[in-house]
């Protein structure tokens, strides 16, 4: 018999847990979502674009054509079970599920954003290797360029030559301190900190930061690009139910957990989503364009090298506030007054 303890489990828990999965989860912050009314559904994908000339008076109007194929998007299951003794709910000094609920959050993001960011223990139907596959690596500019703020500038630009126009970066969580501790060569910070008005944002774009294992730091620590080719679809939110009879078995059958005889209460967390990937056809990109582009692990450790072989070449340095009368920093770079316009 499946029940709701209320003083396990809340019943407003399944929007939390909706909303935590949505948080820790990189994908789901910034990929286009959408609900699923079947297990399948088919997503058009535009094949070629049109195109339009000049005609002389009376003249024949020029013809195209255009094509699209689809991508079928598939609903996937991702499930997590634990079991809780019942020692532990009836003599708990404090409410269980505030230390439970984070984990099996972190539990779900972690699996689906190391199956839709890298391939990682991925179902058939998403797509082969995941973002990463999907991207393309940028490398580290020429000085004065060769900071952390000129990695994202030319994972931006990677995705501008092709005709797509970025909307936000899902980067590793160790990404950040480099982000507070980048400087200009006087030693004043490149990048604004976050205020409640403007939430982390890197050249104005979102910044999803991966807190999880989910991120392989191995292969890239940051993916910036066009977020609409990923779509996300969700066939069933987020549900969690428990049971005191229920049994946990491997794959063999053996049991490894039975409830009822081992005094124990079992708690199943599971959701049902898709997830395809296009490449959007663009002018620049006709046969179809990469819509990110990776930051590799170890072009950028500290700031400390470039600051101590700056050159003192008397160039002025000024700080103060853009002309938009958002109150935002903004920091000569001494290049030609370049300036860096981003919050962490």
């Amino acid at each position: 018999m499946v029940t709701l303890d209320a003083n396990l489990i809340p019943t407003e828990v399944q929007a939390q847990v909706i909303q935590g999965v949505v948080t820790r989860s990189a994908a789901l912050q910034l990929a286009q979502t959408q609900p699923m009314p079947t297990g399948a559904q088919a997503i058009p994908v535009l094949g070629s674009l049109p195109t339009a000339g000049w005609t002389s008076v009376g003249g024949r109007k020029p013809t195209t054509t255009m094509n699209w194929t689809s991508q079928i998007l598939k609903a996937e299951e991702v499930a997590a079970t634990i079991d809780v003794p019942l020692a532990y709910i009836d003599d708990a000094g404090f409410p269980l599920w505030d230390q439970i609920e984070p984990r099996m959050v972190e539990a779900l993001a972690t699996v689906i954003d190391e199956a839709i960011l890298f391939g990682v223990g991925a179902p058939a139907s998403f797509p082969v290797g995941g973002v990463f596959a999907f991207s393309t690596p940028v490398a580290l500019p020429a000085a004065p360029e060769n900071d952390i703020a000129g990695l994202f500038n030319a994972a931006l630009a990677t995705v501008e030559a092709q005709g797509l126009a970025p909307t936000g970066h899902a980067a590793d969580i160790t990404v950040r301190a480099l982000v507070r501790g980048a400087r200009d060569t006087i030693g004043q910070p490149l990048f604004n900190p976050p205020s409640t008005t403007e939430p982390g944002t890197i050249y104005g774009l979102p910044v999803a930061w991966s807190v999880g294992a989910a991120f392989d730091t191995t292969r890239a620590i940051d993916f910036t690009g066009d977020w609409t080719a990923l779509r996300i679809g969700i066939r069933q939110d987020v549900t969690v139910d428990q049971s005191d009879e229920a049994v946990l078995a491997d794959s063999t059958g053996k049991v490894l957990v039975s409830a009822f005889q081992d005094d124990k209460r079992i708690m199943r967390v599971h959701m049902r989503l898709g997830c395809v990937i296009g490449k959007p056809v663009t002018a620049k990109a006709p046969t179809g364009a990469m819509p990110w582009a990776r930051i590799p692990p170890g072009l950028v450790t500290s700031t400390a090298a470039r600051l101590a072989a700056a050159p003192d070449n008397g160039d002025a340095h000024d700080s103060g506030t853009d002309d938009s009368g958002n109150g935002d920093t903004r920091v000569g770079a001494g290049n030609g007054g370049a300036k860096s316009k981003v919050s962490a």
